[in-house]
């Protein structure tokens, strides 16, 4: 058997034995492919209600209108994640040997005054125009509300389903609340998905109860309390490191942080164990804050000495105004989740108490000091920002953006431009909290380090993830498409590989 490469765009990379993942949000991707001298590129980028290619010289290839406007002035939006196969491991696309990518999209615009949805695949195996694989929309996909994060490829091995031979699936929360109106009814995004990243078909669901669902329909699974929008990207780990996810987390719309524990070969009755690590509602506005951005995810070596403690995963996540009482406090989380490398059972999680906002101390304002190891984790409060991107954890340092807005920043953009924000970053430690790197320049750590603000306008969702690898900022981060030089260093990102059950 020969060996396929994998390369998993805006979801998951695997640094130096840490679970990382890139930016579920990314406006764009560049794909190379061989076949002639010039080895041509193509850059995909969202633009209101359309997917557009352009090649290294700027000039739009190809177009792809995923809707029609409906005569509404509210532009749509599109987020993006691509699987690559790269046969010979040379970094370029070669369709005529077998190699393939795949795009996926979740998208979201209106059609006059109904909020629409939909997820999509496209085949962009060969630089010319793309080939639709599937689609499915708010209504083939029973409970899909408005999506506003970039879906997941992941491999998940689910009994009797007659899925894709390499196991692959797309991974989705059903997205923002949506109220009813026109002909579309109210939902409450309430559900998770995984869809055959072939042909598009629901392989497993997940929601609050298996009967009476607000959207008429049942699902494969039942978790109690599970009954918050789920509009946020997904963090997917394969933790055993045997090509397959088996380690969920996602936050929801009220300040719940979920973890689910996946079992592969399972049918989808018993797919997947899980429960709310944490509910970090605000006490001050209960449902004023929310979580939108997929977590970041960080292993963390246990103690050592005479009684060695266990490896534990950081789960760093940021919060949004939910538009309800926009007043609340927003905060950047990070929880110690002590069990993170022991799969669970659904008992052992119903016995797991969930962490409250008042579990996490807050950082003071001296920035040289944090909190305890020990403690379950902390929390940063805002001052008024949001957090709309994934974060970014290596070699103990924690990198986070965050909008400065007290307005809710999840509705669509009615103004006909893009939206351009002002953008700060942070770091610290990604264990007690402690400010470590000196991001101003001014030649000591302060609390002025704790955020930066970075000069001219950024996109909405733009958030840290690693460089590409073979770009001239390998060594470094990438901040949409510019370079960001005050990263730990970051090793170069490891490809996921499988095993091709058709390959000679």
């Amino acid at each position: 058997m020969s060996r396929a490469r994998v390369i998993l765009m805006s979801c998951l990379w695997l640094l130096a034995g840490h679970a990382l993942a890139a930016d579920d949000s990314a406006p764009l991707m560049t794909l190379r492919y061989a076949g002639t001298q010039l080895q041509p590129a193509i850059t995909v980028r969202s633009n209101g209600l359309s997917l557009n290619a352009y090649d290294t010289d700027n000039r739009l290839r190809w177009t792809y209108r995923f809707a029609q406007s409906g005569g509404s002035p509210c532009e749509g939006e599109a987020y993006l994640a691509a699987l690559v196969q790269d046969e010979n491991h040379d970094g370029l696309l070669n369709a005529a040997q077998g190699e393939q990518a795949r795009l996926f999209a979740s998208l979201r615009w209106r059609d006059g005054a109904d909020p629409r949805s939909a997820v999509l695949a496209l085949d962009l195996s060969s630089p010319g125009l793309p080939r639709l694989l599937w689609r499915q929309d708010d209504q083939t996909l029973r409970g899909l509300a408005e999506l506003v994060s970039a879906p997941t490829p992941a491999r998940v091995r689910i009994a009797r389903s007659n899925q894709d031979p390499q196991h692959w699936v797309v991974l989705l929360g059903a997205g923002l609340p949506r109220a009813a109106s026109g002909s579309n009814a109210a939902r409450d995004g309430s559900r998770l998905y995984a869809l055959d990243a072939r042909d598009g078909r629901l392989l497993w669901s997940a929601a609050a109860r298996t009967h009476n669902l607000a959207d008429g329909g049942s699902a494969d699974q039942a978790f109690t309390g599970l009954a918050a929008a789920l509009p946020g990207g997904i963090a997917a780990l394969d933790l055993d490191s045997d090509g397959y996810t088996d380690r969920l987390y996602v936050g929801d719309w009220q300040a719940g942080l979920w973890r689910f524990d996946l079992h592969n070969g399972q049918s989808a009755a018993q797919l997947a164990t899980g429960a709310a690590l944490a509910q970090l509602a605000d006490p001050a506005a209960p449902r004023g804050r929310g979580f939108i951005a997929a977590p970041d995810v960080y292993r963390v070596a246990g103690t050592t000495g005479p009684q060695p403690g266990p490896d534990s995963l950081n789960i760093a996540l940021g919060s949004v105004a939910t538009g309800q009482l926009p007043a609340a406090r927003q905060a950047l989380f990070v929880l110690h989740d002590r069990f993170g490398l022991s799969p669970l059972s659904q008992a052992q999680f119903d016995a797991l108490p969930a962490l409250q906002d008042r579990d996490l101390p807050p950082l003071g304002p001296d920035g040289s000091s944090g909190v305890s190891a020990d403690a379950a984790g902390f929390k940063l409060l805002l001052d008024g920002a949001q957090v709309l991107a994934r974060g970014l954890t290596s070699a103990g340092l924690l990198l986070f953006t965050q909008v400065a807005s007290l307005q809710p920043l999840t509705g669509l953009n009615c103004s006909g431009k893009p939206l351009r924000v002002s953008l700060k970053v942070g770091a610290l430690d990604a264990v007690t909290g402690r400010n470590v790197r000196d991001l101003n320049h001014d030649g000591h750590i302060d609390i002025a380090d704790r955020a930066v603000a970075l000069a001219g306008g950024w996109p909405l969702r733009t958030g840290l993830e690693p460089a590409p690898p073979g770009s001239p900022y390998s060594d470094t981060c990438r901040l949409g498409e510019s370079a960001f030089a005050d990263c730990p260093p970051l090793p170069p990102p490891r490809r996921l590989y499988w095993l091709r059950s058709d390959a000679d």
